[in-house]
């Protein structure tokens, strides 16, 4: 198998990024950020390889750091939407479509609500309540009797999630307000609860409104989130976005339709950057630990057998928690020694958040537009297989 990368340059090198794919023992450290134990991610690099005849999947399973706090109306601008784009930007899937597409610029899954309040949301019609415990990032709408919700995108095709289950309605998807053939009458009533994916049919690229309508008159439907595509839903790296701002490692851990929900979308790779609010909460580095194995945990009871990635952001100024991010930092590292898990402290590769380049944050825990540059090209060394890589498309900066 071959793996194409070529020189990264430009901001990269701006930044004095550097960092070198570890094989498993003590984390080796460049420039800019550590990894350890990364033959871990030996299979997530099979995928990658193979990208240009099956999608390489890449969930990414944090808070608001991940789900773009802050960044407005642009979703392009994310860290996740920068990544999908460097990795597609590698070798064999160097055609796949990149830059802003889809729902405000993002072809990463769109919830049916961000629990981030910056960021846009589908219109809803009708009674509708937002519920955090299902759905990828656990973003998911229940629609009353005649409820509607509905997503503008630039899209060829689109899936659209929802949850099944003994008391679920029948839900309407329409294109533009036409009735699709495959989406006139879906059935949600079933004995087992879980997420289901409802696909449109491929038509030429173009701007169209998706709605999802409740049928019934006297029962409910979830529906949880609505995805993109530009003809690569079978092929190319996805980076899906299954984050909650505000969300806590053990309320996770807590969640295990939440943790079903995010596994759905079938990963080559989980990508797991949480452990801020858990610092924020009071709770120790020990008790992330134990938050996060419980995770691993519960993942590898559901099937999942790939690779799972912890991702520790920057330190935000002394004093800010209780205790020192150092220590949640080691909690992470050390459970790629224990616990057969990939680390990547990626923090390493930001400045300090005080006196640090406009841009680069816009407060103590949310990185800005620029940082959100600095993650995704971390990141992006980090899953490439070791040698020189492209830098993030400058048509998503």
């Amino acid at each position: 198998m071959s793996s194409a990368r070529a020189l990264l340059a430009g901001a990269l090198a701006a930044v004095g990024l550097a960092l070198v794919v570890a094989a498993p023992g003590p984390p080796e450290r460049r420039e800019g950020a550590t990894v350890a134990h990364a033959a871990v991610l030996q299979p997530w690099y099979t995928a990658l390889a193979e990208a240009d005849r099956a999608p390489a999947t890449v969930v990414v399973m944090g808070d608001s750091v991940s789900e773009g706090y802050g960044l407005g109306e642009d979703l392009s601008v994310r860290w996740v939407s920068r990544l999908q784009d460097a990795l597609r930007g590698q070798g064999a899937t160097s055609d796949c479509p990149t830059g802003p597409s889809g729902f405000h610029g993002t072809t990463s899954l769109v919830p049916a609500w961000y629990a981030a309040p910056t960021l846009p949301d589908a219109r809803t019609t009708g009674q509708v309540r937002e519920i955090g415990t299902v759905g990828p990032g656990g973003r998911a709408l229940v629609l009353g009797p005649g409820a509607t919700v509905s997503w503008r995108v630039s899209a060829s095709e689109v899936a659209v999630g929802y949850r099944t289950g003994p008391a679920g309605g029948d839900l309407e998807i329409t294109a533009d307000g036409q009735e699709t053939l495959a989406g006139r009458r879906v059935v949600t009533q079933d004995p087992v609860d879980e997420r289901r994916v409802w696909h449109s049919q491929s038509q030429d690229l173009d701007e169209r409104t998706w709605t999802v309508r409740n049928l019934s008159t006297d029962r409910t439907v979830t529906v949880t989130d609505l995805t993109p595509f530009r003809g690569d839903r079978d092929r190319c790296v996805h980076v899906v976005d299954a984050s909650h701002s505000g969300i806590s490692a053990r309320s996770v851990s807590e969640r295990v339709e939440y943790i079903r929900d995010s596994l759905s979308m079938n990963p080559d790779l989980l990508v797991v950057p949480l452990g801020f609010n858990d610092a924020r909460a009071g709770q120790t580095p020990d008790e992330l630990r134990e938050s996060l194995r419980t995770i691993v945990a519960t993942s590898r009871r559901m099937g999942y057998e790939g690779p799972v990635l912890l991702v520790s952001w920057h330190a935000p100024p002394p004093a800010f928690f209780d205790r020192s991010w150092s220590g949640y930092r080691e909690a992470l590292r050390s459970m790629s020694e224990e616990d057969g898990v990939a680390y990547v402290d990626a923090g390493a590769a930001m400045p300090p958040v005080v006196g640090a380049p406009r841009g680069v944050y816009l407060d103590a825990l949310h990185p800005g537009r620029a940082g959100q540059v600095i993650i995704a090209e971390t990141l992006t060394r980090v899953l490439t297989p070791p040698g020189p890589v492209l830098p993030v498309p400058s048509t998503t900066r």
